[in-house]
């Protein structure tokens, strides 16, 4: 897949081989194409966001894990969140799972970064929603159940998972 392994630093925009006049850069240390992330390996971001996984023509593409801080440069746990599963063109497309840091879960369908399709939001006291999303927002039938024997099936619309909390 790649013809070489290395170190390309990003500015945001280019990749290069050298890092910049004003360190730290975000690096990414894996496969290389053409002199730039192509294959497999690791990004790195001065406030602690790291993705590992696949790189296509210097985006990420296929699969992968991204975790990075809600609150920006704090990397406590306290703060995390990350994404597990599919990419394409730098976005979640697919199937994959979001975990927030409060212990909130969401598995099931993404497209252009957002919940979208079939998925289930699953709470850290068990509770669980189920249904079809769209551009991260719950819509359509859906199924709220907070324990084994008690599910409730009824129309939901509007019902942010608070993809972006």
């Amino acid at each position: 897949m790649s013809d070489e392994t290395g170190i390309r630093y990003h500015n945001g925009r280019y990749w290069n081989e050298k890092e910049s006049d004003q360190p730290p850069d975000r690096y990414w240390d894996g496969e290389l194409k053409n002199g730039i992330p192509h294959g497999t390996g690791t990004y790195y971001v001065p406030n602690g966001a790291k993705y590992v996984g696949t790189y296509k023509n210097g985006k990420r593409h296929g699969e992968g894990t991204f975790s990075w801080s809600v609150d920006g440069d704090n990397d406590s746990p306290d703060s995390r969140k990350e994404f597990t599963g599919k990419y394409k063109n730098n976005r979640f497309n697919g199937i994959g799972k979001m975990t927030w840091c409060d212990g909130r879960t969401y598995e099931g369908g993404f497209k252009d970064g957002h919940e979208n399709g079939k998925g289930t939001i699953t709470y850290p006291d068990g509770k669980r929603v189920e249904g079809d999303f769209r551009n991260g927002v719950m819509n359509g039938r859906g199924a709220k159940s907070w324990n084994e024997k008690n599910t409730q099936g009824n129309k939901v619309r509007d019902q942010t998972s608070k993809m972006n909390a």
